[in-house]
């Protein structure tokens, strides 16, 4: 089906709402629709989404919901929940979209728990936006989010094992990993607690501790090949520099990270740094 063109008007996106949510419709149809609303949804006026979202919006939390986690990455099951999760990260920022933030939180605490790394970074960034667009924080939701970036750092170790050493077996590159077994959401769920932390300190600050000694072990995980590599080399005086050629996922051992992601890391070192006492020259270190 090739996609129709938008008016981006209520009536258009309420109809496109109801043919994603219809179960008689195939998926090729829906994901061309799908495609159709994440295009809309920028352009779609404050006014209009009232009418729009009440309907958009459950129509989609339903769909993730219910459907299945999907890891092959070429599949058109893959791509249909990627679009499901893109027009949720582009919802405007207004009171017709409050009433739903409770669901939409639910709902990306689950695709964390059990879904693919890229939607589980898609959901990161779903909920770091809706943190600071509504500060709509709960206990129950901030007790949920830390046990599954705890519970996510925990399986850090299997990963590393599994996937770096010597007899691995190599990664299959349209196979996305889970999202609570990914480098790259616990790093970004990482970021929202620094966030959360800033806006919702008094209600945060009890629960970081309980994370401190889960990411520590993190930070001393190595890769047995690489770990092997280092250490023969040193045991003849040298001094070793770079990936171990026995290490057959290099490409994962080795990612750049995300653009988005470094940029913002940046600017959170440099407001630390401002906010750091003139005295406080240990701080400035660390």
């Amino acid at each position: 089906m090739e996609p129709s063109p938008h008016l981006g008007t209520t009536s258009d996106l309420e109809l496109r709402a109801g043919r994603i949510a219809d179960p008689n419709i195939d998926l090729k149809t829906k994901h061309a629709v799908a495609a159709e609303i994440r295009e809309m949804i920028d352009t779609i006026r404050d006014i209009e989404s009232i009418r729009a979202i009440p309907v958009l919006i459950p129509a989609i939390l339903d769909l993730l919901r219910n459907g299945e986690v999907v890891l092959q990455k070429e599949t058109i099951e893959y791509q249909f929940r990627r679009l499901l999760l893109e027009i949720m990260n582009r919802l405007p920022v207004n009171e017709a979209v409050r009433p739903y933030v409770p669901q939409i939180y639910t709902c990306m605490l689950q695709i964390l728990r059990r879904d693919n790394e890229e939607n589980g970074s898609l959901a990161s960034k779903t909920l770091l936006d809706f943190t600071r667009s509504y500060r709509a924080l709960t206990e129950d939701f901030l007790t949920e989010f830390l046990a599954i970036f705890k519970e996510g750092l925990h399986s850090l170790k299997e990963v590393v094992s599994s996937a770096f050493s010597e007899d691995s077996a190599p990664l299959e590159p349209n196979v996305m990993p889970l999202s609570i077994r990914s480098f790259k959401v616990l790093g970004e769920m990482a970021m929202i607690i620094v966030i959360i932390s800033q806006i919702h300190r008094q209600m945060v600050s009890p629960h970081i501790h309980a994370t401190i000694p889960p990411a520590f072990e993190v930070l001393a995980l190595q890769s047995p090949a690489q770990q092997k590599a280092r250490e023969d080399y040193e045991a003849m005086g040298g001094i070793w520099s770079g990936i171990s050629p026995s290490i057959k996922n290099a490409a994962a051992f080795s990612g750049e990270p995300d653009e988005s992601a470094s940029e913002t890391l940046i600017l959170i070192a440099l407001r630390m740094l401002q906010d750091c006492p003139p005295n406080g020259i240990t701080l400035r270190k660390v």
